[in-house]
């Protein structure tokens, strides 16, 4: 069975949802599987809100965008993509619903985006890192991109979090997303398939205590010779966190 597939199934026992099938060939995502090209999102903390999937257009643009404009056909959809350039990385993040959220994703690897910098927070000049439209309501946030915790724009229960995150040794690159001005969250890419982290980042994520998906994701990627990390961990104002699931293969 291919791994990409093997890994959905464990995500979505009871059937992986077609909207997202429909994002997906095996024979593209399973060669890119260590490269994030498909990324379980799963919600720590938060027994109601069921997982999700991160695909992004790596090694088929064109077929990708023509997927995502097909399986949510809303104008919002067509203007963010609109937005996006040449070598752009683009993704989408769904639990196979009517609703998604579609991101233009490392921005500071580009110049800059009018509608993108439109939306910049006033007291923030360093480097944008994604745009996020959620379709197919249309509201877009960004994320901001920092080198270290982001303790200045943060109040009660995620200054809480990502002290938590930071005493458990987290590093990496951090990220604040905002929505009409007002901070909705912070995102922690944990960039541990570069540092050698692996063990550490699995480490900080279980002290938030798992959901019974992780497990079933860790131990299917096993049985194909992978190994499955936080690649990244969103935190809520309300204390639940989406831990984005990147790969790597097990030494030999």
């Amino acid at each position: 069975m291919s791994s990409t597939q093997a890994m959905l199934d464990a995500v979505f026992p009871a059937g992986v949802p077609s909207r997202i099938a429909r994002l997906i060939r095996p024979e593209v995502a399973d060669p890119l599987i260590e490269d994030f090209k498909v990324g379980p999102i799963l919600a720590f903390g938060a027994t109601d809100r069921p997982p999700r999937v991160a695909v992004s257009d790596q090694g088929e643009p064109e077929a990708w965008a023509t997927a995502v404009q097909s399986q949510w056909p809303c104008a919002q959809t067509r203007d963010l993509l609109a937005l996006s350039i040449p070598g752009m990385r683009r993704m989408i993040d769904t639990d196979g619903s009517d609703g998604a959220e579609i991101y233009l994703d490392d921005l500071q690897e580009h110049r800059a985006i009018a509608a993108v910098e439109a939306l910049r927070p006033p007291e923030f000049a360093g480097d944008l890192m994604c745009l996020i439209a959620t379709v197919p309501v249309g509201a877009r946030s960004v994320i901001t991109r920092h080198q270290s915790a982001p303790f200045h724009y943060l109040r009660g229960t995620l200054a809480e979090q990502v002290a938590t995150l930071v005493d458990h040794g987290a590093a990496g690159i951090w990220g604040v997303r905002w929505c009409r001005g007002s901070v909705a969250s912070v995102v922690w890419v944990s960039e541990a398939r570069w540092s050698g982290t692996t063990d550490l980042a699995r480490a900080i994520a279980l002290h938030f205590g798992a959901p019974d998906s992780w497990h079933r994701c860790m131990s299917a990627l096993r049985r194909h010779g992978l190994e499955g990390y936080p690649d990244a961990i969103e935190m809520f104002p309300d204390g639940t966190l989406d831990v984005t699931v990147g790969v790597l293969r097990q030494p030999a």
